[in-house]
Formats: structure tokens, sequence, C-alpha cells
């Protein structure tokens, strides 16, 4: 589990793609599979959630609905300036059955979600007590895994190594001048001054969260 990377909420990264195209597959709701896409792309991977999507759609709908795809095609050019483009392409793709009875209309309509739809989704604002943010957040279990046996440690110790590749991590580590240190897996501030300030306002502690959130961020479920 050395490419281990967590994303905004804590969730491994790989299951999160894997959980999100199972939720749009088997037409699971639309918060559900919103929420998945959003930890995505709220992490910092706008790129990488465009791609995702045109996959599902080129290995799962390209076939029987043409149309749908030149509408996608067009949204993801805006995806890195409006995030409604996440939303709207699920929910597209949410209502299209995979196997359809009958051939795609000539003139099909499409659904565009609007920017209060998915307000829910954004990245909740930090907290007065950082330990209990993921309590609110980690809403859904990931699709469950096989892992090492070293995951749940991984996770706890040295969650922010593993985070610190993600985009937003990232930001929020360089802003306080963080150094990764690839050797003990550790995240090393100038003072014990700005290392205290930054965990005063993102020290989420897995390690203190009920067993619950933790098998929801790994994707574990016994």
């Amino acid at each position: 589990m050395t490419n281990l990377m967590l994303t905004r909420y804590l969730y491994n990264y790989d299951g999160v793609k894997t959980t999100l195209i199972h939720t749009i597959l088997s037409q699971q709701s639309q918060e559900v599979a919103f929420f998945w896409g959003y930890e995505l792309y709220y992490s910092g991977f706008r790129q990488e959630t465009a791609d995702l999507l045109e996959e599902i759609y080129d290995n799962f709908y390209q076939q029987h609905y043409p149309k749908l795809g030149a509408f996608i095609h067009k949204k993801l050019k805006l995806i890195e300036t409006d995030p409604t483009v996440v939303a709207t392409i699920i929910k597209n793709l949410l209502v299209k059955p995979i196997q359809p009875k009958n051939f795609e209309s000539k003139n099909p309509k499409f659904i565009t979600i609007k920017p209060d739809k998915i307000e829910p989704f954004l990245t909740k604002p930090d907290i007065e007590f950082p330990w209990k943010y993921l309590r609110e957040v980690c809403r859904y279990y990931l699709l469950s895994e096989i892992y090492e046996n070293d995951i749940f440690q991984m996770w706890r110790e040295n969650w922010l190594y593993y985070s610190a590749r993600t985009p937003i991590w990232k930001d929020r580590i360089e802003q306080y001048h963080g150094r990764i240190d690839d050797e003990s897996k550790k995240i090393y501030f100038e003072t014990e001054d700005i290392e205290e300030d930054f965990y005063n306002k993102y020290g989420y502690e897995p390690d203190e969260q009920p067993l619950e959130i933790q098998k929801r961020c790994l994707g574990i479920s016994t």
C-alpha cells in the first residue's frame, strides 16, 4: 500500500474512484454519487475527475448514447472553473440505463444541475475542534477493499504524509512551510509553534476516530 493517497476527508483516493464508478453504474442515489464525485473534485483532482467521468461514458454508455457524449465532452471543457459540471455529468449518467431497450431519441433532453444543488458537497469549513471534523464529513463507506494488515496503522499514524501529495493538502502544508520526509513518512514544520498552529486547524486525529469512521475511509466492512 505504498501508493496510498488520501483525499480531503482522508478517504483512500483509489477507493474513491472505484466507488464512484460503482455508484454510477449501479444507479445508486444522486446524493451518494455526487458525494464521491466531489470528494475527488474538491480534493483538487479536477482533471482526474474529468478523465474518470469521460472514461465511464466511453466504456459503458458511448455505444447507446452518442448525443450524450457530445453533451458531456462539451461540459468537460468547463470543469476547471465550473464545479456544477461534475454533478451535471453524473446526473445524466445516473438516469441512463447501461443496456437500454430503445435507441437514444433524436433530440434527447439533458439535465443541468444548478449551483445551489452542489452546496452540500463543498468542502466543509474548519471547526473549533478539528478532531471532530471527520465525524461530520465522512458520511459514506468506500466500496470494500482488501488491504494489507498495516493499513490502519498507516492511516492512523502517517495520515498527513499520505495526504501530502493531494492538491488540497499539499497547499495546506505549504502554507505552513511543511516539509515532506519520505524516509520517516512524516511532515516536519520549521518551528513547534507553526506545527501547533497547523494541527490546531487541521489536526483531524484519525487514531482517535471511532472505528466506523476509520472503516468508512478505508473501505473495510468487517
